[in-house]
């Protein structure tokens, strides 16, 4: 299964500009099959998304933090060339609330998850329930900040006919920060949200393990756009950096999920932000768990390295969905 699209290393740091700063209009020349960007309206704002696919199951690919829909478009195009996953499965790809092309949602919408109000998990819920999907059978997956929203959204509504979970990397929650993060607390700042260029190719360095050919091609003036945008957001996205690093969130699955369908987790031997040491806490949160930890030259964010990392981990993903949607992993 490979990529009906060539990336070229500028293409990909273009995509990559887009997911940290949420500026999908660097993404104009890069073109990908049967994908469709569309909007809905909830509770008064604009939520866009990704869809591709016309299967009964549906697919819910949430993104990290700081990043955006566009983060899964290599991994949609790769699933929609696999022909059962193309038959059988709507594969949606929202801008979560805050990200993206979804920025009019007010600050206290960006909270992963409350018992009253909207917040993250909320707004998933009724964005489902827009879309008359809401009683179809789902499956989630998520990247980083995604990967721990959707446990949440798991816990918070288990009327949903949820039937896998499935972490592209490693999920927020499953340790506290890592030795790159608090290294750059102690020079004053937040990895995530750069103010100069040498933070940022901090941030890339900590994110992607192919950063270096990254870095060699993102222009001066991108980099501009990244950290005007992080300027005019710094309050609501420090905000829920606090909360991430906080309880119950910083440690939630030191504790069981109490999760029971089948789940997978793909993890880069090269993450720096949560290291693979910590998969056995994964292991002991989950009853139902496979964990994929042999993928080599990866890092945090593997849907953004190299093709040969992304057509692995797509085909393995696709193998994942295909035997739950079959039965033949319960």
């Amino acid at each position: 299964m490979n990529l009906i699209f060539q990336r070229t290393e500028k293409k990909i740091a273009k995509i990559i500009i887009a997911l940290i700063s949420s500026i999908a209009i660097l993404l104009t020349r890069c073109t990908y099959a049967a994908i469709s960007t569309q909007s809905i309206n909830i509770a008064g704002h604009t939520l866009s998304y990704n869809k591709a696919g016309k299967g009964k199951n549906v697919l819910l690919l949430l993104h990290g933090y700081l990043a955006n829909k566009e983060q899964w478009t290599p991994i949609i195009t790769n699933l929609e060339n696999n022909s059962y996953i193309k038959k059988n499965y709507t594969i949606i790809a929202p801008d979560l609330p805050g990200y993206g092309h979804s920025k009019s949602f007010p600050a206290p919408v960006y909270r992963l998850d409350t018992a009253t109000g909207l917040s993250q998990t909320q707004v998933l819920y009724h964005f489902l329930r827009v879309l008359h999907l809401s009683k179809r059978p789902i499956h989630l997956a998520g990247n980083s900040m995604g990967g721990l929203i959707q446990v949440l959204l798991t816990k918070r509504y288990p009327t949903l006919d949820i039937r896998s979970i499935t972490f592209i990397g490693s999920p927020a929650g499953v340790a506290l920060p890592a030795t790159i993060i608090n290294h750059a607390y102690n020079q004053g700042y937040n990895l995530f949200l750069p103010s100069s260029k040498k933070q940022f190719d901090t941030e890339i360095r900590g994110l992607i393990y192919n950063a270096q050919a990254i870095i060699n091609i993102v222009t001066p003036a991108q980099i501009n756009i990244l950290i005007n945008d992080y300027a005019k957001n710094y309050k609501p996205y420090s905000l829920v950096w606090e909360q991430l690093n906080s309880n119950p969130y910083a440690t939630y699955f030191t504790k069981p999920t109490g999760f029971q369908k089948p789940v997978a987790i793909f993890w880069g031997k090269q993450d720096r932000l949560y290291p693979i040491k910590n998969k056995a806490i994964l292991t002991a949160a989950f009853n139902n768990i496979s964990i994929n930890d042999s993928i080599n030259e990866s890092g945090h964010l593997m849907m953004l390295e190299k093709p040969e990392v992304i057509n692995y981990v797509s085909q393995h993903f696709a193998d994942f969905l295909t035997k739950v949607s079959r039965n033949k992993i319960k």
